[in-house]
Parts: structure tokens; C-alpha cells; sequence
């Protein structure tokens, strides 16, 4: 442009609106890149918040898994003593006491959610599945604690105890009688010990990624997640709770 032919008091006042609009915009500007910074940080500690919960949430999931693995692999164990494997599973295997509704977790959607952010479907999957298998084995045991004591009611008393074990002499006529109540739970034994071996395999998985997921994701090498037992660890713990 030729600015020759333009007024000096044109050009001043151009070069006025400039230089006052310059640092108008640098402060705008400013200001935006601060509001921006604080929202950025608002939300990650959202998110740290929710990644607590999370983990938290996957902490109860893996004990009870553990505990309820322990609890099933102790307890057919006696149909492999000498003196008692004549038992069917269902007498092996004694109900589990105390869960509660409180320990039938889900994740929400709010937590959910940071996993598609940080792109990753397939984990978002397995956790899902993971919290909703925990749920059906708590269910599962419910039933089945329910269907054993109608079977125990059924069934002729007790004649004498060998420490936890009751003993009684049934008729094969008696025997014939409890089959309908006695399979089903054998049946229900079969599966909730499967689901037992799957849930560890899973839960290991679970929680041996989550922990490098929230590392990457809120870029904090302090930023962790609940471990699991190895192998040997688990058979260690399965040998101490046989002792006790």
C-alpha cells in the first residue's frame, strides 16, 4: 500500500489504534491461556479423582476374587484325602458368608470414560466384563448358599461330627430322593469354580495394564494401580489359608 498519499493524521491514528490494541490483545490473550491452564488442571484432578475410585473399586474386586478362588481350590482339596473323598462337591465346597450388596460393584460412565480418552476400547471391555463376572459370582453363591440349606433341610440329621464335617447314614432309597437337590448343586460347584479360575486369568490381565494406562494417560510415573499375585504367590496363599 502507498501511504504517501494518506494524511499524517490518518496515519497516526492507524498507528495509534495499533499500538493500543497490541497490548489489549497480549492481555485477552493471556487471560485465555490462564483460564485454559486452569480448566486443563480442574479436570485432571477430576480425572485423578475418578482414576482413585476406579482403582479402589478394582482393589475390592481382586480380593474377593482371590479370596473366593482360595476358597473353592481349599475346599475341593478334601476330595482328594483319603478320608473324604468319597464327598461330592457340593459337601466339600461350604458356602461363603459375607458378601454383600456393597460388594457388587460397577463402573459408571463418568469413570468409564477416561478409557476412551485414552483410547483404550479393549481394556474399557475387559474391566467391564471383569466387574460384571465379580457381581454373577457373588450371585451365583447366593443361590447356591440358598439351595444347600433346602437340601439341608431335607436331609436326615447328623449322627455324629468330625470337626467341620457332619456324618449321617442315609438308604439308598434317601440317597435316590436328595438327587434332584444334590446335582444341581454339584452342577452349580463345576461352574463357580471355572468362573473362579476365569476371574483370576482376567483380574491378573486387568490389573497388571491398568496401572501403565494411567501412567501414559495423566503423564505421572507416580500414578499406579492394585497389583496381582503371581502364580507361586497365589499357591502360597491357597497353602496358607489350607493351614489354618
Amino acid at each position: 500500500m502507498d501511504w504517501t498519499g494518506l494524511p499524517a493524521s490518518v496515519i497516526g491514528g492507524i498507528i495509534g489504534a495499533f499500538a493500543g490494541g497490541l497490548p489489549a490483545w497480549l492481555l485477552a490473550k493471556r487471560q485465555s491461556d490462564e483460564a485454559l491452564r486452569r480448566d486443563r488442571e480442574t479436570r485432571t484432578a477430576a480425572e485423578k479423582v475418578l482414576a482413585f475410585k476406579i482403582n479402589v473399586k478394582l482393589l475390592t474386586i481382586i480380593n474377593n476374587t482371590i479370596h473366593d478362588w482360595c476358597h473353592f481350590h481349599r475346599s475341593l482339596a478334601l476330595l482328594k484325602e483319603p478320608a473324604t473323598q468319597h464327598m461330592e462337591p457340593w459337601q466339600a465346597v461350604r458356602p461363603i458368608i459375607g458378601h454383600t450388596d456393597a460388594d457388587i460393584l460397577h463402573f459408571d460412565a463418568e469413570e468409564l470414560a477416561i478409557f476412551m480418552a485414552a483410547k483404550e476400547r479393549q481394556f474399557l471391555s475387559d474391566l467391564i466384563v471383569l466387574a460384571q463376572r465379580h457381581a454373577t459370582s457373588i450371585m451365583v453363591m447366593r443361590e447356591y448358599c440358598s439351595q444347600r440349606e433346602a437340601l439341608k433341610a431335607r436331609s436326615p440329621h447328623p449322627e455324629n461330627m468330625d470337626g467341620d464335617i457332619a456324618q449321617a447314614m442315609i438308604t439308598d432309597e434317601e440317597r435316590m430322593k436328595l438327587l434332584p437337590y444334590t446335582r444341581p448343586l454339584n452342577g452349580m460347584v463345576v461352574q463357580m469354580v471355572a468362573a473362579a479360575d476365569e476371574n483370576i486369568r482376567l483380574g491378573r490381565e486387568v490389573a497388571g495394564r491398568i496401572r501403565s494406562i494411567f501412567q501414559a494417560y495423566f503423564g505421572d510415573d507416580a500414578a499406579g494401580g492394585p497389583s496381582f499375585p503371581t502364580d507361586s504367590e497365589l499357591e502360597a496363599l491357597l497353602a496358607d489359608s489350607s493351614s489354618d
